[in-house]
């Protein structure tokens, strides 16, 4: 049977920048099908790399080796207020968008209506467009897009800005142009959108695709890989430790931190109700009297979910080394967590902290929130220090 061409396809496609005398390889011998009305998402750490992939795709910018064919009308939506004029009306600057856009402007006046109603802007439209928020612009953007009937759509980010309830307004028109049969490339932070929207989605490291496959298993890769990345020297821990950065004078050294399942090994996500331990190795640089552990949880929004501090009841010396577990049950809501620990003196000085901490994802039901009830059990050397902690969290619609 024929197979019928991609829409999108990349052949060893590799994108270098000149940094004064030295180059920087953004994207990496990239080689990519995206079928006819398949929808794909890119994951990666800020810097690497999916932004410029998307810019190729979109002949934003050339490769400078390899090749990219692209069917049909291609609508980019890379960056929030490219194509508008400041000094334009957002009236005006709709006309222009569309055009830049393939729409004629025939096409534009028939659906400039639609267009104001979907971005919510109708009391704004005669208002130049450096007036607008980058939430408003991005409204507006995102709204001339879904009305200029893209064979492919190329979203970067598109999520990060506005409220909630535009976001669930932007999710169901993408949900729509793919029963239509339209092309979507997602590049997000949210692993909740890139689950929920795309069967498939990559992992772009340092301008390589690391991982291609089900959205599911490319979401705990990623986490692996932001675990990963974090790896200190080795002269300092062992794999999967975080780097630490503390407030001087630094008292205390995080040697490692990582995330364990029961059996333990390093798990991709968390599963409900499970056990879970976040393993510390403590060295002491100096002494400190009267330690106390300071442990948070933080969501992915940046909603303090946990917190809890626990005074170690031992004083800690020069040069000695200690484990430090928070084991916990994951019934936290849906999404990625930041489960971070710091150590405080008597005083309530911070003397050291595992910096951005380890990253720990729970599969959500997009915008869920509830009960963070992590029932920690804090052990020093396996020495329980305190158990049952619930905390109440929430965040704006």
């Amino acid at each position: 049977m024929h197979r019928p061409p991609p829409a999108i396809a990349v052949a060893g496609v590799t994108k270098r920048y000149r940094r004064g005398r030295s180059t920087h390889t953004a994207v990496d011998a990239v080689d990519l099908e995206v079928a006819a009305g398949e929808t794909v998402g890119i994951l990666g750490h800020n810097g690497a790399g999916k932004t410029t992939l998307l810019r190729l795709i979109a002949g934003v910018t050339a490769p400078t080796e390899g090749r990219i064919t692209t069917r049909g009308r291609v609508v980019p939506l890379i960056s929030v207020g490219v194509g508008f004029h400041a000094e334009l009306s957002g009236r005006e600057n709709v006309r222009v968008n569309g055009q830049l856009l393939g729409l004629t402007g025939a096409e534009i006046e028939a659906a400039y209506d639609s267009i104001v109603a979907f971005s919510e802007l109708a009391g704004h439209m005669e208002q130049p467009v450096k007036l607008y928020s980058t939430g408003m612009q991005m409204r507006l953007a995102f709204a001339v897009a879904m009305h200029a009937r893209p064979d492919v759509l190329l979203l970067d980010e598109i999520l990060a800005v506005g409220d909630t309830a535009f976001q669930l307004k932007c999710l169901d028109r993408m949900t729509e142009l793919q029963r239509e049969g339209t092309t979507i490339v997602f590049v997000s932070h949210s692993v909740h959108a890139v689950r929920l929207l795309c069967p498939r989605a990559l992992v772009v490291e340092d301008g390589a695709v690391r991982f291609d496959g089900p959205s599911d298993v490319a979401v705990g890769r990623y986490h692996r890989l932001l675990s990963e990345r974090a790896t200190p020297t080795p002269e300092l821990g062992g794999v999967g430790a975080q780097n630490w950065a503390s407030t001087p004078p630094s008292s205390v050294r995080v040697v490692s931190s990582q995330l364990l399942d029961a059996d333990g090994h390093p798990p991709d996500e968390l599963v409900l109700g499970e056990r879970y331990v976040v393993r510390h190795r403590l060295a002491a640089l100096a002494d400190v009297r009267d330690p106390v552990a300071e442990v948070t949880a933080t969501s992915e929004a940046g909603v303090e979910a946990h917190r809890a501090r626990v005074p170690l009841g031992v004083d800690l010396a020069a040069g000695s080394e200690v484990e430090l577990d928070v084991e916990l049950t994951a019934t936290l809501a849906g999404g990625t967590y930041r489960l971070q620990l710091a150590v405080l003196d008597g005083d309530g000085h911070r003397v050291g902290d595992d910096g951005d901490g380890v990253a720990a994802y729970r599969p959500p039901a997009l915008g869920s929130y509830g009960l963070c009830e992590l029932d920690a059990e804090i052990r020093l050397d396996g020495t329980v220090l305190s158990d049952h902690d619930a905390v109440e969290i929430g965040a704006p619609r």
